[in-house]
């Protein structure tokens, strides 16, 4: 029986021929010096390109909150409050913040009335909805986007 290749950054299973799985390679992509320090509790620090970064695994991402649900199955909120860091504290880049804000405003109609607003009730999703596994890898979707079965 072969041996189980590991990926030398995670630990995980390594499929590929090289030395990290396939995310961690993506990752190293855009952040060539690797996992950073771990930030001190009600503290977030960021990478040189403005990402935050993990104080879980010391990773830093663009959008820290899909790194922490997906990856540490955490709510941004238990991660707030498990660090200590405020409720309004940014988690993710702010390049990305403002990119996305002039975004909203540019199209306002399209992301808000068309995709938020439906038959005049609010679609937006909150904290108590519910979410079904309907997707390969088991990444939860809300139900607003699965089709109802006649």
């Amino acid at each position: 029986m072969k041996d189980k290749k590991v990926c030398q950054m995670c630990g995980g299973d390594n499929k590929t021929t090289g030395k990290y799985c396939n995310t961690c390679y993506g990752y190293l992509r855009n952040h060539p010096e690797g996992v950073y320090d771990i930030p001190e509790i009600g503290k977030i620090t960021y990478a040189p390109n403005g990402d935050p970064i993990c104080h879980i695994c010391g990773q830093a991402h663009r959008k820290l909150g899909n790194h922490i649900r997906f990856k540490h199955n955490m709510s941004q909120q238990e991660y707030r409050d498990k660090f200590k860091l405020y409720r309004n504290t940014r988690l993710s880049n702010y390049e990305y913040q403002k990119t996305m804000s002039n975004y909203n405003k540019e199209h306002r109609n399209k992301v808000v009335l068309d995709n938020l607003i439906e038959k005049g009730k609010s679609t937006r999703i909150t904290p108590d909805r519910v979410f079904t596994f309907k997707r390969k890898y088991g990444k939860p979707i809300p139900e607003i986007f699965i089709e109802k079965e006649s």
